[in-house]
């Protein structure tokens, strides 16, 4: 079983000088082990956590350090009827819809960490009796296609709509975490339109709870991006989450502080945006 592990900046809560937390994914027929573990070198302070599932907004480090792996499955086996179960469960999609799936083999399944991956295909695929791998995404610039029966690319294609009033934001939402990271997937690795980018992060900010410390990350190179929209719509929805950070809890994760984000501020500003985006971005570089 796969064991990843990636440290991510932390402050002491005891002396609150800048250190480091170990984190440690392990992938298990029951899903992913979790675990933190935190030392000062300057005061000593230490804790140490366990819990299941990589949380949202560590899931962007795991993969910057080991990559984003694929699951696919290569055939059915000899138990079509049990893999149709277990693809069911695991993709949630109809019988139908998975029974046309299992006519394109083989399929990308599901994307994420190795462990991730390693735990799916343990827990779900493995005793079906399927033939599964997992697989480094090896383009860091390609997001493997959807299948053609699942939503996404349908949904990929709404996201180029010129009025983004009329983005499917409902279905969207009830997908959850899935369409989050497909979102943000796009907006990452620049995979699709201008419009298709902008309109993604649009819709991945409004689902920022499945992981604003991923959105946070994504914003500071869009706020130099080549396109106006895209560049006015990243520095807007990166003011917005800053002005609303003293008043409204995890609106920023991590080390971030109000003025992490002032170069990429300026470098927007220096580019151009919006009329009104360029006042409130004023406003916010002359908060104390």
């Amino acid at each position: 079983m796969s064991r990843e592990s990636v440290r991510g900046p932390t402050r002491c809560p005891g002396c609150t000088t800048a250190q480091e937390t170990l984190y440690i994914a392990t992938a298990s027929r029951t899903g992913v082990r979790f675990s933190a573990s935190f030392r000062c070198t300057q005061c000593g302070h230490a804790f140490e956590s366990d819990d299941t599932g990589i949380p949202e907004d560590l899931r962007p480090l795991f993969i910057a350090r080991h990559g984003r792996w694929a699951l696919q499955l290569i055939d059915t086996g000899p138990l079509r009827v049990k893999v149709l179960q277990s693809v069911r469960e695991l993709l949630n999609l109809g019988v139908q819809e998975v029974g046309t799936l299992l006519k394109t083999l083989p399929s990308t399944l599901a994307t994420g960490t190795r462990t991730e991956m390693e735990a799916l295909l343990i827990g779900k695929l493995t005793d079906s009796g399927a033939r599964a791998i997992i697989s480094p995404v090896k383009d860091k610039h390609h997001t493997p296609p959807p299948t053609p029966t699942s939503p996404w690319r349908r949904l990929k294609a709404e996201l180029g709509r010129a009025d983004s009033t009329h983005l499917p934001v409902k279905e969207f939402a009830a997908l959850g975490p899935a369409a989050f990271d497909f979102l943000m997937n796009i907006v990452e690795q620049r995979d699709g339109s201008h419009r298709q980018i902008k309109n993604a992060l649009w819709m991945a900010s409004t689902m920022r709870g499945w992981g604003v410390a991923r959105v946070l990350v994504a914003l500071p190179s869009l706020c130099t991006h080549e396109d106006f929209e895209v560049r006015n719509a990243a520095v807007r929805i990166l003011l917005v989450r800053l002005l609303q950070a003293t008043d409204v809890p995890g609106e920023l994760a991590g080390e971030y502080t109000l003025h992490s984000f002032d170069d990429a501020i300026r470098a927007a500003l220096s580019l151009g945006v919006e009329e009104n985006t360029a006042r409130l971005a004023h406003e916010h570089l002359a908060r104390p």
